[in-house]
């Protein structure tokens, strides 16, 4: 097809630029081809060539592609005549010619590796954009204007085994789609088309099931098939997916190519909001595109992971101000604080940051160990963190549901009626740091009153589950927001006020959100001691941070019992899951679960319900029998009544600037430094 020759556009190329990371992978596969206009010779036209290419097998076949399809498609007639489909597929079907010549000159590796990949070419001049893709490699296109926020379209197609239409194929082909390890493949692969794999093509596909004079079936094949090579295809394809997309001239876009290493952890909005967010914080094409892919391969078991970012721009833009590119749309008020973006490395994910120092879980073995121990002995104590995996975190959901739970439920009805004049009390420019966030059903009243005042924050999400950051996050995806940004820092309370002591934000300043009556489950010194430890971790570096608080104060024993022994057994599940973790963590079982049995009390004495681990008879622990009746406490839950909190502030060095309470005594309480 070949261009309209009366839509002229001339988009500029306002910049490019590309990354792969490597990733848990023992060799880097990935390959990646940015080509500027000046690598073409059109006299008329200015055109630019982008592609990513996803090796598999060895990086052999997406080396060779790189390095020969833009030389292909620079040389082509049908590029010079604008019919750019027509050019992709011709390119391809010579590369595919090629790795068969080679292979047939002795390159066995064309037979046995394969990549896929994904193209674009650009005519700047007449705003034309055609992609082709192969396999599950992808292109993102984001377009924005002055009136619309950023629009994602995914211009790409992907192929895998599991596609009703791609299986169709195959097995027209002869050949099958097997699902037996839990993934659809064809052979061994879990896509469908690619550039070489020539032992899956013809002719090679055909040969291996001669060779074999009619015994047993080759790979990929439907068994029984018949032997004649008429009637045998591709079972992987080259065949690419094309798509030809028309560019305004008062748009501005940003386009993204990206192997599945980066596709298979973030989806597509987040790509792109999160490369535009860069953009508009003064990050070029190239550090973005970096961005993204140290932030996905991060994580242990990540796959290599290639990004090539292209930002371009229309003569009759509009001239927008330069938060345009955030995802989120801001008033130009010259009073508007300046926010720095937080500094993103090392990433979990493009928006969420990895501050962990003990990624093992070391300390939290060694500590688990102690307690099994101490209970050999005595009276002991599980850690803190044992209940709060992402199954742990889950269940807790649950429990904050119950109708018995009732802290939940009087802490929204707070939120809900004071919203706005808790928001009064966080200056503009803030960082909202909230500790153990877990659900984020409370917190984003909070943060939906802030957007609607216009009170420009950083919201982070503080807890130890990457997988429950990603879910909950959810909850507040880009462009929800006008004014509010929100990360996710995954670590313990102790990264998190580590974190904050970066040189870099000190001067911002701060409020730190313990919600859901969190500080009841420390001891009452070492609660005391936690909030003090934000404050003088700030002393002298900056200015100390506020507090909003959120803390029970209910006494009544009938009540609170019922909140954590409610009789659908929801809260004794979450409490019983910290045993399951600890035979998780300690590698064995240490714990036999039907010997063990959960028990809630109050404790009047201390102000506290407290929840403990009971043997139910005779028991082995760290190689010792324990009798029945053997108790390790699980949780304790602290409730605060006026001289509590009292004593609370005191020791802490903090005081109360405005308090909010429930007709039950649940108590939001927003607290400075003396």
């Amino acid at each position: 097809m070949a261009d309209n020759l009366d839509f002229p556009k001339s988009l500029t190329l306002k910049d490019a630029g590309g990354s792969s990371s490597q990733g848990s992978r023992p060799t880097q596969q990935d390959q990646y081809t940015i080509l500027r206009p000046d690598a073409f010779e059109s006299k008329t036209d200015q055109l630019a060539l982008f592609a990513v290419y996803d090796g598999h097998g060895s990086s052999k076949v997406a080396k060779h592609a790189r390095d020969n399809l833009p030389c292909f498609l620079r040389h082509s007639p049908d590029l010079q005549t604008g019919d750019y489909e027509k050019a992709i597929a011709e390119a391809i079907r010579r590369e595919e010619e090629q790795l068969l010549h080679e292979f047939w000159e002795g390159e066995d590796k064309h037979a046995l590796a394969g990549t896929t990949m994904a193209l674009a070419v650009v005519n700047l001049t007449r705003g034309v954009l055609v992609v082709g893709n192969v396999g599950d490699s992808d292109v993102l296109l984001g377009e924005e204007g002055a009136e619309q926020g950023l629009e994602v379209t995914r211009l790409s197609t992907t192929h895998t085994p599991e596609s009703d239409g791609e299986k169709h194929r195959v097995e027209l082909a002869g050949g099958t789609v097997n699902t037996e390890s839990g993934t659809a493949r064809v052979g061994a692969l879990n896509m469908s088309r690619a550039l070489g794999d020539l032992r899956y093509k013809n002719p090679l596909n055909n040969m291996t099931q001669r060779a074999k004079s009619g015994s047993g079936t080759s790979e990929g094949e439907t068994p029984g098939a018949n032997d004649s090579p008429a009637q045998r295809g591709d079972f992987i394809s080259s065949e690419p997916a094309l798509n030809r997309v028309n560019l305004r001239d008062d748009r501005r876009y940003v386009l993204a190519l990206l192997s599945d290493g980066v596709t298979n952890v973030l989806d597509d909005a987040t790509i792109l909001h999160r490369i535009a967010e860069l953009r508009q914080s003064g990050f070029d094409a190239t550090r973005a595109a970096q961005n993204i892919t140290e932030g996905t391969t991060a994580l242990p078991g990540s796959d290599n992971a290639t990004c090539v970012t292209v930002f371009l721009e229309g003569p009759k833009e509009n001239p927008i101000a330069p938060t345009m590119f955030e995802n989120i749309v801001t008033p130009q008020l010259r009073s508007r604080p300046q926010r720095p973006t937080p500094t993103f490395g090392p990433l979990a994910t493009s928006n969420i940051l990895d501050i962990r120092t003990d990624k093992s879980e070391t300390q939290l073995r060694q500590s688990l160990q102690e307690s099994v121990h101490a209970a050999c002995h005595g009276q002991a104590a599980m850690p803190d963190l044992l209940l709060w995996d992402e199954q742990g975190l889950r269940f807790f959901e649950e429990v904050t549901f119950s109708p018995a739970y009732y802290l939940t439920n009087e802490e929204v009805g707070l939120l809900e009626k004071h919203k706005y004049q808790i928001a009064e009390h966080i200056p503009p420019g803030s960082m909202l740091v909230e500790l153990g966030s877990g659900n984020l059903r409370k917190v984003k009243i909070l943060l939906d009153a802030l957007d609607e005042l216009g009170r420009e924050v950083d919201y982070f999400a503080l807890d130890v589950s990457f997988a429950e950051l990603q879910r909950t996050l959810s909850m507040v995806p880009p462009g929800i927001f006008r004014h509010v940004r929100c990360f996710g820092l995954l670590g313990t309370y102790d990264d998190g006020r580590e974190w904050l002591q970066r040189s870099d934000l000190r001067s911002r300043p701060k409020t730190i959100l313990s919600l859901g009556s969190t500080l009841g489950s420390f001891p009452r010194a070492d609660a005391a001691g936690f909030l003090a430890s934000f404050v003088h971790a700030h002393d002298g570096k900056g200015s100390s941070p506020s507090f909003l608080i959120g803390l029970d104060g209910c006494k009544e024993p009938a009540r609170v019992l019922t909140a954590y022994n409610d009789p659908e057994g929801v809260n004794r599940r979450f409490i019983k899951h910290g045993l399951e973790r600890a035979n998780e963590i300690l590698e064995h079982e240490a714990f036999a679960l039907d010997r063990w049995d959960v028990v809630g009390q109050w404790n009047a004495e201390n102000g506290s319900h407290d929840q403990f681990y009971v043997s139910t008879g005779e028991v082995e622990l760290a190689n010792k029998r324990v009798q029945a009746g053997t108790r390790i406490r699980a949780v304790q839950s602290h409730k605060y009544d006026g001289d509590d909190r009292t004593a609370l502030f005191g020791r802490a060095g903090l005081e109360e600037v405005d308090a909010w309470a429930s007709g039950s005594q649940y108590h939001l309480l927003f607290l400075s430094h003396r």
